[in-house]
């Protein structure tokens, strides 16, 4: 599973210095991890109830930050790139729903200390035969 620390000024279009938010870091020397990711996704990432009969097949890019302790927060998708109508919207809320509900990932760390990491993780929705 792709899973990427991205730049967090270019991803949110950051220019200036906001205290008045926890300071979130593009990279990590130790970046965050979560065990078996491919494996947990495969057993939890399901198509919302009443929805997977569209066979709807593509990725919810979610983007997210984890946290010093691990837990994930800010979760939202980047509407340009995400499925669109009722169907598209119950998806993409599904996959937002999923990251939230992720058991602590081990958090990343700089300079040895756990810190706040911005992350990108791409979500496939397809047909499970």
């Amino acid at each position: 599973m792709l899973v990427s620390i991205l730049s967090l000024g270019l991803l949110l279009g950051v220019t200036g210095g906001d205290t008045t938010k926890p300071f979130v870091f593009s990279h990590a020397d130790v970046p965050p991890s979560f065990p078996d990711l491919d494996r947990y996704v495969d057993a939890h990432l399901l198509y919302p109830p009443g929805f997977s009969e569209i066979c709807w097949e593509g990725r919810v890019w979610v983007f997210f930050t984890i946290a010093a302790d691990g837990c994930t927060a800010d979760e939202y998708t980047d509407p340009k790139h995400s499925p669109t109508g009722t169907a598209g919207k119950a998806i993409v809320q599904a996959a937002i729903k999923f990251i939230q509900q992720m058991p602590a990932w081990k958090p990343g760390e700089l300079e040895g200390k756990p810190v706040r990491t911005i992350v990108c993780m791409p979500l496939k929705f397809g047909v499970r035969e």
